[in-house]
């Protein structure tokens, strides 16, 4: 029954999930806003609440399921997903974004894993979600204000390099000509 998740989740903002694979006591742990929520029940209203503010907040959106592996060693299911979206703003200020074959090729995207830990009666007692990190978000962050400085227009390409200093945390340009 726990399978039937990988048909739900690209439903997930459009119908409401089904919720009788979840013990009543499960706990679920949200590692990408810091919340832990205990009981089906108080689960069931924080995933509508998500829904309903990411329905407000973003015109376009939808989840995907990359993969899902069951692992029978320690009893878990791995479900890897992508939330495709377009915000609000973004939808506003751009007005051919209202046209979805424009839309469609100018996603942004999210990808997270959600760790589901089944009990012996085919229950989930425990879930965990949080955010897989790409490799373009492992750069250090100096590097991608660099980038964002040079890609602006800012500074000409090559120009500048950015220093973190360590007991401040201040932020220096250095320029070279």
């Amino acid at each position: 029954k726990i399978l039937d998740v990988a048909f739900q989740a690209p439903h997930f903002f459009r119908e409401r999930p089904d919720y009788t694979f979840y013990r009543p006591d499960v706990l679920y742990k949200d590692e990408i806003f810091q919340i832990t929520i205990t009981g089906r029940d108080k689960l069931m209203i924080y995933f509508g609440s998500i829904s309903v503010i990411c329905l407000f907040c973003f015109p376009h959106i939808e989840m995907e399921v990359l993969n899902i592996l069951p692992i029978s060693e320690d009893g878990t299911v791995r479900l890897r997903w992508r939330i495709k979206h377009i915000s609000l703003i973004r939808s506003l200020l751009n007005p051919m974004l209202f046209r979805y074959d424009y839309r469609i090729k100018r996603l942004k995207w999210y990808d997270g894993l959600t760790i589901f830990y089944v009990g012996e009666d085919g229950l989930v007692y425990r879930a965990v979600t949080r955010r897989t990190i790409d490799d373009e978000q492992k750069t250090p962050q100096a590097n991608r204000l660099a980038d964002l400085a040079q890609k602006v227009g800012v500074l000409p390409k090559g120009s500048a390099t950015f220093v973190t200093n360590k007991w401040n945390n201040t932020l220096f340009v250095k320029h070279t000509f």
